[in-house]
């Protein structure tokens, strides 16, 4: 394109005026494990945070192949475990990938050992290969750390699509060309190349370097196949499982789905609060209401020993959610309100009192009584103006309700609030 004159120049966003984002700096720790350089960046109506996957097609053009591959991929295969794809672009110099927000997986690992958290990502690069192998008959071939990201809640993000093939139309002949390809590849494309894969199982290669992530995650830095018999740190529940995934013999290999039905059962690694609460989150529109009472009352107990992040990001919004569209009931409120304390000023307001008010209008009696029973844990939270102008006229409406623990409550909770409503006084004798 005689538009772009040079790389530099498209990183500043000088020479592609219409492409609506900003790219900003360079994340050093991620250069050179990946044939993509990663930037943050921002989208420039509204300045929302994204990341930019870049690459020079000058300067590696023999890689070129797997870098078209992984944008066709990009766009083409969604599945809610694997990187979200927000935009790109594709001339003869450069590949631009824009996705959602994240940062590189090895910088969790580096800063965080919950075991819950680890247990969640390794799930969800399960899933999302899972559904590549059995639902879409396809290889993805690059899994490992840099190829996993995770979002601001902290969850694990599958994404290096460069080998992503479809084994009944192509061939995955470039595995050879990605980063460190002889470390990661597994025994029977060392001796036979990766042509091999066309007469095994779909999953071999995913399940073993599956297996190689799950070494990497709990014991560091892979170097060789000879590491992976060290079980020692690998947990007690995990290592049967983990063998059979990276068995030398493919034909004795566990699949990627098997390894989660088996994390499933009871006793399993995947039976943990943090994986059965997300999974149960996922799926609560098909739930029953006493299974919704039961979560709810389980979660608001445990949810103290979760990391904040993904408390504040992943959970709490899905809460709100099920609060303001009726799928989670009274029971609800407690644990955003918990969550909510997290918040700073900005954050809370923006979620919490907004959800808040939205409620007070509901003619729900659980979801009223379960407010003003919750009251004093968030009335300082909110502004005169908003008790005043969008609270007080529904809450009073509890003086004359005919459930007598309704007006018992809102007499109570007029206590808390008595100092900072002005027409109180004038709508008590009113009323009265």
């Amino acid at each position: 394109m005689d538009y772009l004159k040079s790389f530099s120049r498209v990183v500043l966003g000088k020479d592609i005026p219409s492409f609506p984002y900003n790219i900003g700096e360079k994340i050093e720790s991620f250069e050179g494990l990946s044939i993509w350089s990663l930037h943050n960046g921002t989208k420039k109506d509204g300045g929302s945070s994204v990341s930019v996957f870049t690459f020079d097609c000058n300067k590696q053009k023999e890689k070129i192949q797997l870098a078209k591959n992984a944008f066709k991929k990009f766009r083409t295969i969604r599945h809610p475990d694997l990187l979200r794809y927000l935009d790109g672009v594709e001339t003869d110099t450069f590949i631009y990938i824009v996705t959602e927000y994240v940062s590189p997986l090895k910088n969790q690992l580096r800063f965080h050992e919950d075991n819950n958290l680890k247990l969640w990502g390794l799930y969800k690069v399960g899933s999302a290969l899972k559904f590549l192998n059995d639902d879409c008959s396809i290889i993805h071939g690059n899994v490992r750390i840099s190829s996993i990201f995770t979002n601001k809640a902290g969850e694990w993000l599958l994404a290096g699509f460069e080998l992503m093939s479809s084994m009944k139309e192509e061939s995955p002949t470039f595995g050879s060309l990605v980063v460190e390809s002889t470390k990661y590849a597994s025994p029977e494309v060392l001796k036979s190349s990766w042509n091999v894969l066309k007469d095994q199982e779909i999953w071999v290669i995913d399940s073993w370097n599956y297996g190689i992530l799950i070494y990497e995650v709990y014991n560091g830095e892979f170097t060789s196949a000879k590491q992976l018999d060290n079980i020692n740190l690998i947990p007690q529940n995990m290592r049967d499982q983990y063998s059979q995934l990276v068995a030398t013999n493919p034909k004795l290999r566990l699949s990627i789905s098997s390894f989660i039905e088996d994390g499933l059962k009871p006793g399993g690694i995947f039976q943990n609060d943090l994986v059965q609460i997300n999974l149960f989150l996922d799926n609560m529109n098909i739930k029953e209401s006493r299974e919704k009472e039961m979560f709810f009352k389980h979660l608001n107990n445990c949810i103290d020993n979760f990391p904040e992040n993904i408390c504040k990001y992943k959970i709490l919004p899905e809460l709100i959610n099920a609060l303001e569209y009726g799928s989670g009931g009274a029971r609800v409120l407690p644990p955003i309100i918990k969550i909510g304390n997290t918040l700073d000023d900005t954050e809370y307001e923006q979620l919490i009192i907004t959800a808040i008010i939205k409620m007070f209008a509901v003619p729900d009696r659980t979801i009223r009584l379960s407010l003003l029973e919750n009251l004093g844990s968030f009335i300082d939270k909110l502004s005169n103006k908003v008790i005043n102008d969008q609270i007080f006229q529904h809450m009073a409406t509890g003086f004359t309700d005919t459930a007598p623990i309704i007006r018992e409550s809102t007499v109570k909770s007029i206590l808390l609030i008595v100092s900072k409503v002005r027409l109180i006084k004038t709508y008590i004798i009113e009323t009265l």
